[in-house]
């Protein structure tokens, strides 16, 4: 039996922005996402709660 399958809309959440439009200005202008890890102090990132 086929299923139907029904594509509401597309989007896009990346380091570039949220949406088309900064993701593909951000494109156009050679920008990257990408970025060097920085080390955090332990205790900055300790969380009690778990």
């Amino acid at each position: 039996m086929p299923r139907t399958i029904l594509i509401t809309g597309l989007g896009t959440v990346c380091a570039l922005g949220t949406g088309i439009d900064p993701l593909w200005q951000g494109l156009l202008a050679g920008n990257s996402g990408l970025a060097p890890i920085t080390p955090t102090a332990p205790a900055a990132a300790f969380d009690p709660a778990g």
